[in-house]
């Protein structure tokens, strides 16, 4: 682990969300991780599909930052492109490469069991808990507009991405869930879902970025929906 990741803490590229970014003094970025959480994190609901709501939960910076950590040294070592270079666990800093966003921000929300505002929206054909296919939807990052929906055609016509470049976005989030489904399954626990973030690097290379914590996924032991606070518990943070 990196203790001497620089950067100057006056120097705020942006407030996200759950994380604090700044410029590093080497030319890539810092995530500072927070408190902050979207969803019903507090509460313990947690909906990868479902428009963010802002909220506190003391603690949750740790155990986003130390998923966060693991997840991405496990898809490095399986050859999963990400923009992850490094960690300080004493400051919960992540040392990550620049990238560049499709259009305003893309979201990948992959499925392997119906749950949340999926069932919420075709409730009427499906119930809750039921398997499915692998199932990815995509949105845009918009709060204004409710986050919605976009198809590949769309993705297309708008000039956000390429059939190609989505086909391969698909193809990531396909071995990443597969991986984090795995792992998880090691532990007795079962991913139901999880939202996936992917950017292109300095040469055009898409990549994993922003985290993977519990704030992205929804996670069963059992018949039990596993809370945020809970998950680190199985994971030891």
């Amino acid at each position: 682990m990196n203790k001497n990741i620089q950067f100057d803490p006056n120097k705020l590229i942006k407030q996200g969300k759950t994380k604090n970014v700044y410029q590093s003094s080497d030319g890539n970025i810092v995530l500072e991780f927070t408190d902050r959480v979207t969803g019903n994190a507090a509460s313990g609901e947690i909906d990868p599909g479902g428009n963010d709501r802002l909220g506190e939960l003391k603690g949750k910076s740790a155990l986003a930052y130390n998923m966060a950590v693991y997840y991405f040294r496990l898809l490095q070592q399986h050859n999963l492109p990400t923009h992850f270079i490094d960690a300080c666990d004493e400051r919960r800093l992540f040392l990550v490469r620049p990238s560049r966003m499709f259009g305003n921000g893309v979201e990948w929300i992959y499925r392997g069991v119906a749950s949340g505002s999926f069932v919420r929206r075709y409730g009427m054909y499906i119930k809750e808990g039921a398997p499915i296919l692998p199932y990815m939807e995509v949105s845009f990052k918009d709060d204004e507009r409710g986050d919605p929906f976009v198809t590949p055609q769309a993705l297309q016509l708008l000039g956000i991405m390429p059939q190609q470049a989505y086909d391969a976005c698909v193809q990531l989030c396909s071995n990443v869930f597969a991986l984090v489904s795995s792992n998880m399954l090691s532990l007795g626990l079962a991913l139901w879902d999880m939202k996936i973030e992917l950017g292109l690097d300095a040469e055009g290379r898409i990549m994993v970025i922003d985290e993977i914590s519990p704030d992205c996924m929804r996670v069963y032991h059992g018949k039990k929906k596993v809370s945020g606070s809970e998950l680190g518990e199985f994971f030891g943070f």
